[in-house]
């Protein structure tokens, strides 16, 4: 079977990590590799490995020019037997997914079959003994007994919320075993659950009283090329009414003449005289 070594895309593209016979599973269709085939690591060439596939043919391959399209695990015997459980590990088309738990029926001419009818291709080989399975793909599954194997090397992966997700999966009993008691309490009461904004904020304000957050400086707003020129125009313009309204000496002394006219109620401006020319005679009056 192939048992993956989970490397990242930057160590599979270092032709100087690889070792002959290890072997390398292609997830997606290359230049000279379909998807599911597997092949052998025999020799380095320059910049790449000398591969082998099942068919005897040896190919020279570059790994950092389809990093992404291939796993790189080493190859083990797994014994199995009927009624024994199977855990995938890896998509196979449509039929079967990735962490999926099967049990067998029986084994005919390399080909698994299963108790739900269905069989695993021959070349399908990516799969493990099923009878342990991660906290993280247990979800939302329910056994009547529990056994939880929590170990030191892998306590950077417990939190509460994981931990109770573990523990909850039994219907009846659950036993936990670790090689260090004291640090998986610890452990179990971290939270990992996602806190909301204002939570934070919160926080910022508890640690910037205990002085460990700088405060932080004003921060000024840039003013766009075309606001500043709109700003320059409307001062010119302020500037050009300021001027057109203030009135002269003479004009001023002209405003409080009229003021006090109005109020005196009086026409102080010289008023035209006509004169009437007399054109009749006037006769001196007769005595009797």
């Amino acid at each position: 079977m192939f048992d993956s070594l989970s490397w990242t895309t930057a160590q599979k593209k270092n032709a100087s990590q690889y070792e002959p016979g290890q072997r390398l599973r292609f997830v997606r269709q290359t230049k000279h590799f379909d998807r599911g085939d597997t092949v052998e690591v025999v020799a380095f060439v320059e910049n790449g490995l000398r591969v082998c596939r099942p068919d005897g043919i040896e190919i020279d391959f570059i790994p950092s020019s389809a990093a992404a399209s291939f796993d790189v695990g080493v190859a083990r015997e797994l014994h199995v037997a009927a009624g024994d459980w199977l855990l995938l590990r890896a998509n196979y088309g449509k039929e079967f997914v990735n962490g999926e738990r099967v049990q067998v029926r029986e084994i005919q001419h390399g080909r698994v079959a299963l108790v739900d009818g269905r069989q695993l291709p021959a070349e399908f080989n990516t799969f493990t003994h099923g009878y342990a399975v991660t906290s993280h793909s247990s979800q939302s599954k329910t056994v009547d007994d529990v056994l939880l194997v929590a170990s030191s090397r892998s306590f950077a992966a417990v939190n509460r919320e994981q931990f109770y997700v573990s523990i909850s999966r039994g219907r009846e009993r659950c036993h936990v075993f670790t090689d260090d008691a004291d640090l998986l309490a610890r452990r179990v009461t971290d939270s990992h659950e996602r806190k909301a904004a204002i939570e934070l904020q919160a926080l910022r304000d508890d640690l910037a009283k205990l002085g460990f957050v700088r405060k932080e400086r004003p921060v000024e707003k840039s003013v766009s090329p075309a606001k500043e020129d709109f700003r320059a125009v409307r001062s010119m313009r302020d500037r050009h009414l300021m001027r057109t309204t203030r009135l002269s000496p003479i004009q001023r002394l002209a405003q409080v003449a009229e003021q006090v006219r109005r109020w005196m109620g009086e026409d102080l401006e010289p008023k035209e005289v006509v004169a009437e020319k007399v054109s009749e005679k006037v006769t001196p009056s007769e005595s009797v």
